[in-house]
């Protein structure tokens, strides 16, 4: 039995590892809804063309901008120099490689995509050289117009800012159009609440213990399965993300690797809940493994979305918030009921068979 928990627990820290060097692959622009996306900014927009099936979004907050063309023209997005950037039309979509906008636009505040601004390659006046970068006609894009330039928070007291209106340049059909909109600093809610209610909902998992005696082995798998039950209620919850990792806008392959990774964690969390259900050595090791796994892979790498006003993802904010809360909290009680359980029927150094204690 020992040799089974050894093994299960070695590969389980293995999977985690992987999972965790797969989550810090994920970049913010692809990663939608987890918590590189969470940010106290919001950007609006307040006027759009929307003639001919143009429909325009921002996402996460201010950390895209999203063109959905369903009509039959295309639209050109202008880059920050006034070349054409972006071709969003029934085609799909398509970058200019030529433009200086694509390596000043791959980050947030735009210092990698310095170093090749005296190339050649990237020159405003240059024939476009569109490259297709999706089938569909549909494309976010991160866009340093609508955001804040600055890892510095502007000067504020605690109260909502409004911070100068931006535009941006577009052609639809050759004629020229500006999407305008505002970017406000938004302060953040409590996170205590939210991890409150985690608590509240984890808890439930310690009831088994009030029943067993610790001299009966037998009512011992009894006392587990209230906190097996918490540990897969928790990880049910975190569907949510996996949800938002299929709609995300960006390269199928990001999205398909962030689903991965999140599904890793999920099953992780659920595999360990379905084996403590027997109540023996391995059974709580492996819900031991999985209650942290789900601390790991949805609490603490989601741990922004309890500390920002403004969240990307597609979820209604409590919902999601409230994952993270309860993937959070769980780990007390169901790591508590583990450990407690693991004393009883852990095998004997000497003997090899379950003692009492």
């Amino acid at each position: 039995m020992r040799a089974v928990a050894g093994v299960l627990a070695r590969g389980a820290a293995v999977l985690c590892f992987a999972a965790l060097l797969l989550g810090a692959g994920v970049s913010p622009a692809s990663a939608h809804g987890r918590g590189s996306d969470a940010t106290n900014f919001r950007s609006t927009i307040l006027s759009a063309p929307t003639a001919d099936g143009l429909r325009w979004r921002v996402l996460g907050g201010d950390a895209q901008l999203e063109l959905d063309n369903r009509g039959s023209r295309d639209v050109v997005v202008l880059g920050l120099q006034g070349e054409p950037y972006l071709r969003i039309g029934p085609r799909g979509a398509f970058e200019n490689r030529r433009s200086p906008t694509v390596p000043l636009q791959r980050e947030r505040y735009a210092v990698a995509g310095m170093d090749v601004m005296d190339h050649g390659e990237h020159d405003p006046a240059a024939k476009p050289e569109w490259v297709r970068v999706s089938e569909t006609p549909r494309w976010a894009w991160h866009d340093h117009r609508i955001h804040w330039m600055s890892p510095r928070t502007p000067d504020v007291d605690g109260e909502t800012v409004l911070i100068p209106r931006w535009e941006v340049p577009v052609l639809v059909a050759g004629t020229p159009a500006v999407v305008t909109g505002e970017l406000r600093w938004i302060p953040a809610p409590s996170p205590l609440p939210w991890l409150a209610a985690g608590l509240a909902l984890a808890l439930p998992a310690l009831w088994g213990l009030r029943r067993p005696r610790p001299d009966d082995g037998d009512s011992w798998p009894a006392a587990v399965r209230p906190a097996a039950v918490v540990l897969a209620l928790a990880a049910l919850l975190n569907v949510v993300h996996l949800a938002d990792d299929a709609v995300a806008p960006g390269p199928p392959g990001a999205r398909a690797a962030a689903a991965f990774q999140t599904l890793l964690y999920l099953g992780l969390a659920l595999g360990g809940a379905w084996r403590a259900r027997r109540g023996d050595y391995a059974g709580v090791t492996a819900m031991a493994i999985g209650s942290g796994a789900l601390f790991l892979g949805q609490g603490l790498l989601y741990l922004p979305v309890l500390t920002a006003s403004q969240i990307g993802h597609g979820t209604p904010d409590g919902l999601l918030r409230l994952a993270v809360g309860i993937s959070l909290a769980q780990l007390g009680p169901v790591g508590f009921v583990a450990w407690r359980v693991g004393r009883v029927v852990q095998p004997d150094q000497a003997a090899g068979e379950p003692r009492a204690s």
